[in-house]
């Protein structure tokens, strides 16, 4: 593993050289050592000047053995919060620092000091010394990067890297990867995606420590659209109050949607809150328990339920994405559903004239009644007139109204009344005055009861609370007014006597008590713990609040009742010390704070008894001596009383001893103070309240007071005062302040340490003087100087005071320049300079800055010089600089000077684009262009009216830019149509389709059959034709608009109804191998086809008007015509083949010119010959005989014919 190692070049030889600051800061915080008990000690580091090394390797600290004294263990302070601990042996210490991840980045490096402690043990005691370093680690890189996350196909998108740590000095410290394998050095790319989709863009960056990469995903959308699908019951547009519509977002996959619906007045708002016109679906509502509510506008589907009606109301889906934003909009016409109200009918007596009211908001298609038990029983119509019902009785009428958006059914009664008597079915009754409330009872329900104590006059409740006692009659009605039956009764109201209780408190220790009431003579219940008699037993019921009922019934046996509570109380509880002690004296004290007495719960008195004797709350102490006193404590609360005893023991005080008054040093730490009687406690400055030990340090130096307290508070309190006088020889000690100077030459001296006479140590420093020779101190390295001073009041007592001198090297500023350096364009300039500093940027064009990050955008072209100075925190200062060289950035512009037309559309494109060294890229028309100015195009091949995107890329070493335009291009017609079917037979109905293109704005059709159609298409047409011939029609379609005329011409074929087949043959009979030659004169417009049957049977097909066939056997043929087409037929006949002649001849191989060749004929049967010699010329005779002039090869050919029939039949050699 490889590591990086320090070596140091100082030795510890004063235990006191112990850096302060650092090691105050250090973490774990470092333990001061500086002590000589054995001797003195020294330690030392060994150096290779390497003190800078990489976030997470392996650094190493070793021991210089020749400068180091032996020591039994050392301790390193690697003050990142570890403490490592090694042998006396062990010279070689390792350590791997990791930097917390969220402070990688905020700044390049780190600074560590690291101490290490040497320590050795003998009888004596220790002797330590301690050394430090400081320590620089370089932080790794680390890869980041911004960009648009979501962006348009076709648009360019920067990938600006916010990396830290790059080293740019080394070859390729950006290395960005693109989900093409395209790849790009520059610190912030820039590319264009030409498809939507999801890519991975990732980014590697390194410096001195190594590498670190980062991939991310870059949202490539392409342009988007408003697509809905819309619920059946909507679709025509037209709904119903209540209905309720889903309304479904069918956009492409890149769109970003929100619903708008219609608000107050018209005015579109956001879905996501209800109006009077419309609500979401409780389905759609109840998802804001489970989404924030701000999402519902954005969900596919929306469910809402519309509550008026409205003539028009326009919902609309809005579509966007960073392409740009597409509406969808529909109109919706909300109907009101029937408002109809069927009155009340009046009360009736015996019979009934109904006359039925409605009341109704809008109007109605049907009306349907129904009158059961009524004349007539059902009605349609609006107004039914007079109902009649004859008999008492409750009758239902029923409406049924069928609307434009429902239907809807009112129900109400018809009652008819009747005179019939009622009957009060209670007897004659007897009511207490308290007896409470009781329900009347009658015969027929529904009517009012009156009367005095009435209280429910529907249900007769009668109440005699509020009623003097005597007699009183009671009425009940029913029946409207007109028809109504009652009756009567007489109820008597008599007194009853009131009934009165006492509450009771008792202890749960009580015994038992008698409850009180009047008059007496009742029953006691409620609770086992009472008897009838009213007697309580707190033993049985137990502690609690307890109700117990009293009940008493008088002479007119009328009922009384009332509740007692009875509380019974737990004991409380009463705590005393057991036993206290008093010194003999005078005076009294307080026996409650003595014996510490304590109750509960609260609110009892407390008494004290001695020999049974009250002495009250205070006891008088001077009546005792020596002796032990017994206590009596009573503690009663309501009907309980508990007790406590505590003994009081009299004693005589001692006599208290404390150290003498005395002078120390504050270095002894500690001093210890001493007492004759141990019971006692210190107060003072810095001491132990129970041991006596000060610390000094925390008392601090001068002469302090301590006290030691002896039983305070009780009558044998004491009080003893010693002082100590603490000298610190440190105070008025002061070395200095903390200086830090430039890096220089020569010494420097330290004067404003106090008092004089003292000694310094320190490396490179003189002792008396306090110069320090700077060549002797490294760069940047902290040095502790120490000043010493005894004080000569004390042996032993002396002090010390140091600073920290450091010398600093001035910083090394750098930066780094980002961005597109063009006119107008941003760039980015980021300090990159080491350590804590005040930074100044002079950016060469009049333009200065303070900020570590700036952006800067150059007016004009030209080479700036960049100008970077640093003061770091010590004042030291230096600059460096770098040239920027500013470009004019691309302008891409154009102009068409014609935006809409006929196609063919010849394009007139104008390119005004600017900038330095730009070039171009054209995409017209789905072609592309890199030529400057683009050629006349001809846009066409259009069918409807099409938006042509001109689309210009325009790009230089600045980016590229892009312009868009289009242009309307309205097409032309091109008339295109179907028929049905081409041929038919008369009559002939023929269906005619339109499928043209180019959006004509005129038609014309010419059907063939003189009618003119100017429609887009035209009514079926019905062609006929004579029965003996066929007709051709031409229909022609012409199509135009304001871009020009197209026309088309089809035909169509109407064939005679009834088809006829017929054969024409040259004659009935032939001879072998002749050629039959048919033909067929059917009906116009057949389709003919042939069968032919061979003597052997075989048979032979054909087709067409016409067909010759070689018929190779002798004896009968039979020959049929299919004719087919508006019907079928067929025709037949017969032919007889006679037999040919069997012919042949002999021939000799070769011959001689001008030698007669013979040739010899071996037919059989035959009437005659007939030779051809191949030369011209012919013989009828039987045999040849021939003599050729000219040599060559000839074929000879005889000719027999047959005895019977003469048929002719040839051979050839």
């Amino acid at each position: 593993m490889k590591t990086f190692g320090i070596r140091i070049s100082v030795v510890c030889t004063f235990c006191l050289l112990f850096f302060e600051i650092y090691s105050q800061s250090c973490v774990p915080t470092v333990q001061q050592c500086n002590e000589a008990q054995c001797g003195g000690v020294q330690i030392a580091l060994a150096t290779d000047d390497n003190n800078v090394f990489c976030q997470g390797k392996n650094v190493i600290l070793q021991i210089d053995q020749a400068k180091t004294s032996p020591m039994d263990s050392f301790f390193v302070y690697w003050c990142d919060g570890v403490l490592s601990k090694y042998s006396g042996n062990e010279f070689t210490f390792s350590h791997v620092y990791e930097v917390p991840e969220n402070l990688v980045c905020a700044k390049p490096f780190s600074d560590y000091f690291v101490f290490v402690v040497g320590k050795k043990k003998c009888s004596l005691g220790l002797s330590c010394r301690t050394i430090g370093v400081s320590l620089t680690l370089n932080h790794e890189p680390r890869a980041k990067f911004t960009y648009a996350n979501s962006v348009c196909i076709n648009k360019k998108v920067d990938f600006t890297s916010t990396s830290c740590n790059v080293d740019e000095m080394l070859t390729g410290p950006y290395l960005w990867t693109f989900h093409d394998g395209t790849i790009s050095t520059l610190k912030n790319p820039s590319k264009t995606y030409p498809a939507p989709g999801q890519y991975n863009v990732k980014l590697k960056v390194k410096n001195g420590c190594g590498e670190n990469e980062i991939t991310q995903l870059i949202n490539v959308v392409d342009f988007p659209d408003a697509v809905v699908d819309i619920s059946a019951e909507a679709q025509d547009s037209i709904v119903c109050v209540g209905d309720t519509i889903t309304l479904i977002n069918k956009s492409n996959k890149w769109s970003n949607i929100s619903w708008i619906f219609p608000g107050l007045n018209t005015v579109s708002k956001n879905v996501l809150n209800d109006t009077l016109m419309w609500k979401l679906d409780p389905s759609i509502r109840k998802l804001e328990k489970i989404w924030p509510i701000d999402t519902i506008n954005l969900l596919d589907t929306i469910k809402f339920i519309v509550l008026s009606p409205n003539p028009a109301l326009r919902f609309r889906l809005v579509s966007t994405n960073v392409c740009g934003t597409v509406n969808w909009s529909w109109n919706l016409k909300v109907l009101d559903v029937p408002n109809v109200i069927l009155n009340p009918a009046p009360q009736y007596c015996e019979r009934a004239d109904y006359i039925p009211s409605i009341t109704s908001s809008v109007d109605t298609i049907v009306y349907q009644w129904s009158f059961p038990g009524g004349l007539p029983s059902s009605y349609s119509g609006k107004n039914p007139g007079i109902i009649k019902y004859e008999q008492p009785g409750t009758y239902e009428v029923a409406l049924e109204v069928m609307g434009l958006c429902k239907t809807i059914t009112q129900k109400t009664n018809v009652v008819v009344n009747s005179r019939a008597p009622v009957k009060i079915t209670d007897p004659m009754k007897l009511f207490c005055k308290n007896g409470g409330p009781d329900t009347l009872k009658v015969d027929r329900a529904g009517g009012i009861w009156s009367g005095p104590g009435i209280i429910n006059t529907s249900k007769g409740v009668f109440n005699p609370v509020n009623l003097n006692p005597g007699k009183y009659d009671i009425t009940y009605t029913i029946g409207p007014v007109g028809c109504q039956s009652l009756d009567k009764i007489t109820v008597e109201v008599v007194n009853s006597i009131a009934v009165t209780v006492m509450d009771q408190t008792l202890c749960e220790n009580s015994l038992s008590t008698q409850l009180s009431a009047n008059p007496t003579g009742g029953i006691w219940s409620g609770l086992a713990a009472v008897s009838p008699t009213g007697i309580f037993d707190p033993f049985i019921s137990k502690k609690g609040t307890f109700n117990v009922l009293y009940t008493y019934r008088d002479m007119n046996q009328c009922l009384s009742q009332k509740t007692a509570r009875v509380i019974v109380e737990a004991k409380p509880i009463l705590i005393a010390k057991d036993s206290v002690l008093l010194c003999s004296g005078n005076g009294t004290v307080n026996l409650q704070q003595l014996l510490q007495v304590t109750t509960s719960p609260s609110g009892g008195s407390l008494s004290y008894l001695i020999e049974n004797i009250d002495i009250g709350q205070n006891l008088d102490i001077s009546v005792y001596k020596n002796q032990a006193v017994p206590i009596e404590v009573t503690y009663k609360r309501n009907e309980c009383t508990v007790k406590d005893t505590s003994i009081i023991s009299f004693t005589d005080p001692p006599t208290v001893n404390i150290t003498m008054d005395t002078s120390i040093c504050i270095n002894d730490t500690i001093f210890k103070l001493a007492s004759n009687v141990k019971t006692g406690t210190w107060s003072g400055p810095g001491v132990n309240v129970n041991t006596g030990i000060v610390n000094l340090l925390l008392a601090g130096s001068g002469i302090k007071s301590y006290k030691y307290n002896y039983l305070p508070n009780t009558s044998c309190a004491q009080e003893r005062t010693v002082q100590l006088n603490i000298k610190d020889p440190k105070i008025g000690l002061n070395a200095g302040t903390d200086t830090s100077i430039c890096e220089r030459n020569g010494v420097f001296k330290f004067t404003n340490f106090t008092p004089s006479g003292g000694l310094w140590s320190g490396i490179g420093i003189d002792s008396i003087s306090g110069a320090v020779d700077l060549i002797k101190l490294k760069k940047d390295t902290s040095y502790v100087f120490t000043y010493y001073l005894k004080d000569a009041a004390i042996a032993g007592c002396q002090a010390s005071d140091q600073l920290t001198f450091i010398v600093h090297s001035p910083p090394q500023p750098t930066f780094e320049i980002s961005g597109l350096s063009c006119t107008g364009e941003n760039i980015t300039i980021k300090n990159k300079t080491s350590g804590i500093n005040t930074i100044s940027f002079d950016l060469g064009d009049g333009t200065t800055s303070s900020n570590d990050s700036l952006t800067h955008a150059y007016k004009n072209k030209g080479i700036y010089s960049v100008i970077l100075e640093a003061k770091n925190a010590f004042g030291c200062k230096n600059n460096i600089s770098k040239q920027v060289n500013v470009s004019t950035k691309a302008n891409a512009a154009i102009s068409i000077s014609n935006k809409e037309g006929c196609a063919p559309f010849v394009l007139d494109i104008k390119n005004n684009s600017s900038g330095d060294d730009i070039s171009f890229q054209w995409i017209i028309n789905g072609q592309s262009y890199t030529i400057p100015e683009i050629p006349n195009i001809t846009l066409d091949s259009i069918t409807k009216d099409s938006n042509f995107i001109i689309q210009l890329s325009v790009s230089n070493t600045c980016g590229t830019v892009l312009t868009r335009d289009s242009v309307l291009v309205h097409p032309y017609p091109i008339v295109n149509f179907g028929i049905k079917e081409l041929q038919g037979c008369s009559p002939f109905n023929v269906i005619f389709s339109n499928i043209s293109v180019g959006n004509p704005t005129q038609y014309t059709w010419d059907m063939g059959n003189g009618v003119i159609i100017n429609d887009f298409k035209p009514a079926n047409q019905t062609y006929i034709t004579p029965k003996d011939s066929v007709s051709h029609y031409s229909i022609l379609l012409t199509g135009s608009n304001s871009c020009g005329t197209d026309s088309l011409r089809k035909s169509i074929t109407v064939y005679p109804p009834d088809v006829k087949a017929f054969i024409q043959s040259p004659g009935f009979t032939l001879c072998q191998y002749d050629s039959l030659k048919l033909e067929a004169f059917s009906t116009k417009g057949a389709v003919n086809t042939w069968k032919i049957i061979s003597p052997d049977g075989t048979q032979l097909g054909a087709s067409g008007n016409r067909s010759v066939i070689r018929v190779n056997q002798s004896g009968k043929y039979t020959v049929i015509l299919y004719a087919s087409g508006c019907g079928t037929d067929t025709d037949t006949i017969f032919v007889n083949v006679h037999p040919a002649p069997l012919v042949d001849f002999n021939t000799p191989l070769f011959g001689c010119a001008g030698t007669k060749i013979n040739f010899e004929n071996k037919s059989i049967n035959v009437a005659g010959s007939f030779w051809e010699f191949g030369d011209g010329l012919t013989s009828n005779a039987t045999n040849g005989e021939h003599s050729y002039i000219n040599p060559g090869n000839y074929k000879v050919k005889l000719t027999a014919y047959s005895l019977i029939n003469n048929c002719p039949f040839s051979i050839e050699n």
